[in-house]
């Protein structure tokens, strides 16, 4: 019964390598694309989300090259080589090239560099722009607080207290023009000191000077 079952899903050719009918490629398919359909909604991006669709690719992947392999001709050659270099492939991409680009979109190092330096210096975690991101989220577990209107937030900061401003990186240099023109006595003018900072997000500290 259970050999009747399989054999729906996988024929026999003339070699004796399994191959899939259509129903079973389709569901192969599937279970490849569902958790990319499915973490793309997802408000904080993780590159370990890409990890579920792995295996029904690379059960595709091996059957093809099953197939092509016991053909004869330059097939039997090439299949050792493509199968060695998809491994490297998936290997370079899911320890190295994924894990540093989400890295860089990420705010987890800024966040923590925060938590380290509030423990010296206390002070708000507030967000520059209207609405948090779900990175910022989920590591400050909430604290961020959004402030479109930042600059009015920057003259109620009392002398030698400071607060943390989060942003994106190529928000930067704007931050910087916005805090020095703000209307201040030398004495207690702003100042502004990158806490941690990755390729596209940032935790910057804006102190008032104590005089």
């Amino acid at each position: 019964m259970r050999n009747s079952r399989l054999g729906n899903v996988y024929g026999s050719s003339r070699t004796n390598w399994p191959s899939v009918n259509a129903a079973g490629c389709l569901f192969a398919v599937l279970a490849a694309v569902a958790p990319l359909l499915v973490f793309t909604f997802a408000g904080n991006l993780i590159w370990t989300y890409v990890l579920p669709s792995l295996t029904p690719l690379t059960v595709l992947l091996g059957l093809a090259l099953g197939r092509r392999s016991v053909q004869p001709g330059p097939w039997q050659r090439a299949v050792p080589a493509l199968a060695g270099a998809s491994v490297v492939l998936v290997c370079v991409g899911a320890i190295a090239w994924a894990p540093m680009r989400t890295a860089g979109n990420s705010f987890a190092k800024p966040v923590a560099a925060w938590q380290q330096r509030a423990q010296s210096k206390p002070g708000a975690l507030l967000y520059w722009g209207a609405r948090t991101p779900a990175s910022l989220r989920f590591y400050s577990r909430g604290a961020a607080e959004p402030t479109p209107d930042l600059a009015a937030r920057l003259s109620r900061v009392e002398p030698g207290s400071s607060v943390y401003v989060a942003i994106a990186s190529s928000q930067l240099p704007a931050l910087q023009q916005l805090v020095s023109a703000q209307p201040q006595p030398f004495a207690h003018r702003l100042e502004l000191a990158v806490v941690g900072q990755v390729k596209h997000a940032a935790i910057v500290e804006i102190s008032r000077r104590q005089g």
